[in-house]
């Protein structure tokens, strides 16, 4: 029997099979060999056989085994996977699960409970999946709503045929949708095709260079780019430590064993990490790839972790719309850049990666030559389709050429490697001038007394806008206005330092883990003092 057109869907199930005595998944509950991962995985398409190609499927909850299984059956299925932040207030869960149209939503009992009272507006939905038993209020509220419960175990024990595929779909379907951080209102629905998902997953594999015999230590939310890994390492047949929550000194445990071989983070606990490491003058002779992502690394962050783990950094960079990675630093750019004592270039985001094409482009449309600021556009088969339910978005977000317009800005070097100065919306004009936030927070990145670092713009009557840096101290040795603005004036024009200092205890993160700037600047005064 011919396969049906589904290469992702049927790409996992091929790698169930080769690999099928080996553990593909470990959560600490469950360890599943790559034969059971996939008998959950047939059982769950066929026991949702009611509900044809394309139907919406959103996930949310803790990281565990079931999520992963869940989610790579989304795939096989032909489903629109949607993977819902856990973040977020239940009533926002909702509101998100109305917009994107969803009819089975795969969740824990916590987040069946957060919800229940809540599926009123989400009229879409059609029935739960749980994972675990929910309590009867629950139950009766979903009843309420005609919205069927299942049992994820009831779904993923049923048996299936031996000729069991993946079910057909085609290269313009609609493949994953993803609601944007939202940082400037409302997010928005981005929605890509098959082909993007497939091009995305080619290029993860060719990133992450995973083998069979690698050990994945996954805490990051698999609703997100952590979904990404576990699915690139499940095809290479490599096994998984799905990871939910770990304080610092466990993770480092963990790392220590022996026994990983690749650890996928973001900077916010790479930081902690290789500092306890290096305290601790440990080694890590196992660990082959560290993957970061989210958001830049401070130099000194960056310099701390390969001390730490050695060359195995590998950065990537993308968007919600772009897909990922778009570009990338690799392990041996990171060597280079360490040899030559770049600091530019170990603060990089690396260069163009896979078939994505990138070119910076002026306020005029002229591109613009190494070494001058632009915003960041891409061309390629990650794209998105567009934003879902909103054409006039989807329209302003790319020209007459095709290119996606990011709304990042950043530069490329001699050699092609793109360093990310900041977003459009987050220029500071002073008097005239234009100020990249990026450029003065890694001015102030390099005292030591600094354990993080915003720099904002803020009204002035004079300059328009003046620079305010918005600067957490690290520990109690205290940090001076002096200290953070002669840091700038040893680096930068006398334009880009600040006017103002500000002390914060902490910078106010929204849903995404990412610094909410629009908080930060709409409580300023309460959140902040004046140095």
């Amino acid at each position: 029997m011919t396969a049906a057109w589904n290469p992702l869907g049927n790409a996992i199930l091929q790698s169930a099979r080769l690999h099928s005595a080996r553990v593909a998944l470990d959560d600490g509950r469950r360890t599943l060999t790559f034969a059971e991962a996939d008998a959950e995985i047939r059982g769950l398409v066929a026991g949702l056989d009611r509900f044809p190609a394309g139907t919406v499927i959103a996930l949310i909850g803790a990281n565990r085994a079931e999520y992963v299984l869940s989610d790579l059956a989304a795939t096989v299925g032909a489903f629109v996977r949607l993977g819902l932040n856990k973040r977020l207030h239940p009533s926002e869960v909702v509101s998100g699960i109305a917009r994107a149209g969803v009819a089975i939503l795969f969740c824990d009992a916590e987040w069946a409970a957060k919800i229940a009272g809540h599926v009123a507006a989400a009229p879409s939905l059609q029935m739960v999946v749980a994972f675990d038993t929910i309590d009867d209020a629950s139950r009766a509220a979903f009843a309420a709503a005609d919205i069927d419960v299942a049992s994820y175990a009831a779904l993923a024990n049923g048996a299936t045929d031996g000729g069991f595929q993946a079910r057909g779909t085609t290269p313009d379907a609609t493949a994953t949708l993803i609601f944007t951080s939202g940082t400037t209102g409302t997010p928005k629905c981005v929605a890509h095709p098959r082909s993007a998902q497939i091009a995305i997953a080619r290029s993860m594999a060719a990133l992450s260079a995973a083998r069979p015999d690698d050990v994945l230590a996954m805490p990051l939310p698999q609703s997100h780019a952590g979904g990404l890994f576990s699915q690139s390492h499940f095809l290479a047949g490599a096994r998984q430590l799905i990871i939910d929550r770990a304080s610092d000194q466990e993770l480092l445990d963990l790392l220590a064993g022996g026994e990983v071989t690749a650890l996928a983070s973001v900077p916010t606990v790479l930081e902690p990490l290789a500092k306890l490491a290096l305290a601790a003058g440990l080694s890590f002779p196992a660990l082959r790839r560290v993957y970061y992502g989210g958001a830049p690394m401070r130099v000194d962050v960056v310099r701390d972790v390969l001390r730490a783990f050695g060359p195995a950094l590998t950065q990537l960079y993308g968007q919600s719309e772009s897909g990922l990675p778009i570009t990338a630093m690799t392990p041996w750019d990171y060597a280079e850049a360490l040899q030559r004592g770049d600091e530019a270039r170990l603060a990089a985001a690396g260069r163009p990666w896979g078939l994505a094409e990138l070119a910076l482009f002026g306020a005029g449309g002229e591109p613009t030559a190494p070494g001058e600021v632009g915003e960041i556009c891409v061309r390629g088969d990650t794209v998105m389709t567009g934003y879902l339910g909103d054409e006039a978005a989807t329209r302003a977000a790319f020209d007459g050429d095709g290119w996606l317009h990011t709304g990042d800005l950043g530069r490329f070097d001699p050699d092609g490697f793109l360093s990310v100065v900041g977003r459009q919306r987050d220029v500071i004009i002073t008097g005239g001038f234009n100020v990249y936030p990026a450029e003065v927070e890694a001015a102030i990145s390099t005292l030591a007394g600094v354990r993080d670092v915003i720099v904002i713009g803020v009204s002035d009557a004079k300059w328009g806008e003046s620079i305010c840096a918005v600067v957490v101290p690290r520990g109690a040795g205290g940090i001076t206005r002096d200290d953070v603005i002669g840091a700038c004036e040893a680096r930068l024009g006398r334009y880009k330092v600040p006017k103002t200092v500000r002390l914060a205890a902490g910078l106010p993160v929204g849903a995404t883990g990412k610094v909410d700037k629009r908080t930060l600047v709409g409580k300023l005064d309460e959140l902040t003092t004046v140095l």
